[in-house]
């Protein structure tokens, strides 16, 4: 649906305007963050062609939106999208996935040989401190000491 920044109303796919009713506080999740929604309702829906397709509802079709969630996602969409934020992405594939990669494939670690938090802990450790030092031994032998990012490839921005 668009959004009629003037009218402050959603124009449904038939030209139908969602008005702007009222804004609520969502429910609370785990994280006791607290969302303030915007509730808008279709004006009429009497004798709409898709209203079975568009809601379930017996009266007209309403939704709420969260503006400072679509605020956000915007932001995050701008972040990944930019040079910075596709170089970073880049890297976290080389990087992080590779390292569990490696951990499984030649490393050979498949499982815990502990129980306990505490143990499993200690033992993940002690991995990572071995990867780790093969990485720094690699780096070492290839003179790439103060390399932390890989660059993007041209043909790629």
């Amino acid at each position: 649906m668009d959004f009629d920044e003037q009218e402050n109303c959603y124009v449904c796919s038939q030209g139908r305007k969602l008005k702007f009713v009222r804004n609520s506080k969502a429910r609370k999740g785990k994280s006791d963050y607290e969302v303030l929604q915007s509730i808008y309702e279709c004006e009429s829906c009497e004798g709409c062609p898709v209203k079975g397709k568009c809601t379930k509802a017996q009266g007209n079709r309403r939704i709420s939106v969260s503006r400072e969630f679509l605020r956000l996602r915007q932001q995050s969409h701008m972040n990944i999208t930019s040079e910075k934020g596709i170089r970073l992405r880049l890297n976290r594939s080389i990087q992080a996935e590779g390292a569990f990669g490696s951990l499984k494939e030649d490393m050979e670690f498949r499982r815990f040989l502990t129980r306990g938090i505490p143990n499993i802990m200690v033992e993940f450790q002690l991995l990572c401190l071995g990867f780790n030092i093969n990485k720094l031994h690699r780096k070492i032998q290839s003179g790439k000491q103060g390399t932390t990012m890989y660059d993007l490839p041209t043909q790629a921005v």
